[in-house]
C-alpha cells in the first residue's frame, strides 16, 4: 500500500460530505455513498481506515446482523466499538463505517460473503466469525462451493486471522480447515441440502444426531464450545444459560457464536452477554441487547421490502425543517410514531411509505398535507 495520508484525508472529507448530502436530500441514509466516494478518490481507503484497529469480521449466509449486533454489544463492555450498524456490508459500506468513527480502536463488521477474502486482505482482522453457507437463491447451487473455496484459500495464508467457526456446517468446516488457529463451536445446522456432498472428495456426507462424516475419513471437527438447547457449554464445561426474547434455535446459535467470539477476545461470557438474577443467580441476556436485536430485525425487514430506512425518514423530515411532532400531525399519526420509526423500533405501513416518498419526491405535496391537516 503506497503512502497516502493526504489522499485519504481528502477522500474522508469528500465521503463525509457525500453521505451528509444523501441524508439531507432524502436520497439515502449515507451508509454506502460515502464509502463509494472514498474508494473512488483513494482505492486503499478501506485498508487505511482499518489500520491500527483490532477488527472482528462476521460472515455467513444467515445471521450476520444478529451476531454482529450481539458481539458489538459484548465488546462495548470494554470500550468504544465501531460497527456497520446500518447493515451496509460490502467494501463501500465498511469503508464508510470505519471512516465515520476514526477513534474507536476495536471494530465489528459484518461482511457480505463473496467479499470476505478481499476484506480480510484489506483490513487484516484479529478474528473472523464464520456462521454458515447456503444458497440464498435457487440458481446458486455451485456458488456455495466456490464461496467456501475462496474462504479456504484466504484463511490458509500465513497472515490469516484467528477463526471462530460453526463445526456443524461441513462447508464452514472445510473453509476453516486451512486456518492456523480455529475455535470450533457446535450450534447446529438447520439446512443441510447444500452440504450433502463432501468438499474434500465429492462423496456423500453422512449426518448423525450430533456429528457428520464422509467415507474418505473427513469428519466434523471436535468443538470446544457446545450449544445444547439454551445452554452454552464452554471448554471447561461451565454452563451459560441464554435467555432471549427472540424465539428459535437459530437466534440462540447466533448468540452463542457472538459469546464465543467475545470470550476469544478476552471478554467473559457473563459480563459480555448476561446479567445475573439477584434472586436465583441465573444468567440472563441483557434487555438492551434484545432491543438491539429487534431494531436489527426491523432494519433487515425494511431492506428486504425496499422500505425507507430510519435514517432516510429522518433525512426527509429534516430536509423540510419539520419536528417529529409536526410530521406526525401532517400524517395524522400519534406523537411518538415518528420517533419510533426514526429510532428503528417500529416499521411504517405501506400507506405511510407511499406518503413519505411522495413528500420526498414531490415537495409540493407537503403544502397539500398542510392544508389538509389544517
Amino acid at each position: 500500500m503506497p503512502p497516502g495520508g493526504t489522499r485519504f484525508a481528502v477522500a474522508r472529507r469528500l465521503g463525509s460530505a457525500a453521505a451528509a448530502l444523501s441524508r439531507l436530500t432524502g436520497s439515502g441514509g449515507g451508509t454506502t455513498i460515502g464509502g463509494r466516494v472514498m474508494l473512488a478518490v483513494d482505492p486503499f481507503a478501506l485498508r487505511r481506515a482499518a489500520a491500527g484497529r483490532r477488527l472482528i469480521l462476521v460472515s455467513g449466509t444467515n445471521g450476520k446482523s444478529t451476531t454482529r449486533t450481539l458481539l458489538t454489544a459484548a465488546l462495548r463492555t470494554r470500550g468504544a466499538v465501531v460497527s456497520n450498524e446500518g447493515g451496509a456490508n460490502m467494501p463501500a459500506g465498511l469503508t464508510a463505517a470505519l471512516a465515520a468513527d476514526p477513534n474507536a480502536e476495536v471494530g465489528v463488521l459484518e461482511v457480505d460473503e463473496p467479499y470476505l477474502p478481499a476484506v480480510i486482505t484489506a483490513t487484516r482482522p484479529a478474528a473472523v466469525v464464520l456462521l454458515n453457507i447456503s444458497r440464498d437463491q435457487l440458481d446458486r447451487y455451485a456458488e456455495v462451493r466456490r464461496l467456501a473455496g475462496g474462504w479456504r484459500e484466504a484463511l490458509g495464508r500465513p497472515s490469516a486471522p484467528h477463526v471462530i467457526a460453526n463445526a456443524d456446517d461441513p462447508l464452514i468446516a472445510w473453509a476453516a480447515g486451512t486456518a492456523r488457529s480455529v475455535t470450533w463451536v457446535s450450534v447446529g445446522l438447520r439446512w443441510r441440502s447444500d452440504a450433502t456432498v463432501c468438499p474434500a472428495c465429492g462423496g456423500l456426507i453422512h449426518f448423525g444426531p450430533a456429528d457428520w462424516r464422509c467415507d474418505c475419513g473427513w469428519r466434523r471437527p471436535q468443538p470446544q464450545w457446545r450449544l445444547e438447547e439454551d445452554v452454552l457449554l464452554d471448554p471447561a464445561d461451565r454452563r451459560h444459560h441464554l435467555v432471549l426474547q427472540l424465539p428459535g434455535a437459530v437466534n440462540r446459535g447466533n448468540a452463542a457464536m457472538a459469546a464465543v467470539a467475545a470470550a476469544t477476545l478476552g471478554v467473559s461470557v457473563p459480563s459480555a452477554l448476561h446479567l445475573r438474577c439477584p434472586k436465583c443467580d441465573e444468567v440472563v441476556l441483557r434487555v438492551s441487547h434484545s432491543r438491539r436485536l429487534q431494531e436489527d430485525a426491523i432494519a433487515i425487514y425494511r431492506r428486504k421490502h425496499g422500505l425507507l430506512s430510519a435514517d432516510e425518514i429522518r433525512a426527509i423530515r429534516e430536509r423540510f425543517g419539520l419536528t417529529q411532532s409536526e410530521l406526525a400531525h401532517l400524517l395524522h399519526l400519534g406523537a411518538n410514531t415518528i420517533s419510533r420509526w426514526e429510532s428503528g423500533r417500529n416499521v411504517q405501513t405501506e400507506a405511510m411509505e407511499m406518503l413519505l416518498r411522495l413528500v420526498r419526491d414531490l415537495p409540493g405535496s407537503l403544502d397539500y398535507l398542510r392544508r389538509y391537516a389544517a
